[in-house]
């Protein structure tokens, strides 16, 4: 029969596998994001916007909005 104390350690030890399984999915899904972002800055240098890096997310996404729908 496991004691009261054995039974606590195999809880604790559960919940932590399970915090470090969410924090390496975690840690995936940020790498992913990661390579999309540098594929994506990489395809719009390539069509001609050189200072990708220094615009702002909003004002290059509104822009390419009113550019796309005529709205100019």
């Amino acid at each position: 029969m496991l004691t009261t104390v054995a039974v606590l350690e195999r809880q604790w030890c559960r919940e932590m596998k399970v915090i470090q399984a969410f924090s390496w999915m975690d840690f995936v899904l940020y790498v992913f994001a990661l390579i999309i972002l540098i594929v994506l800055v990489s395809r719009a240098q390539a069509f001609g916007r050189y200072n990708i890096w220094r615009e702002p997310i909003r004002g290059a996404a509104s822009a390419l909005f009113l550019f796309r729908f005529n709205l100019t």
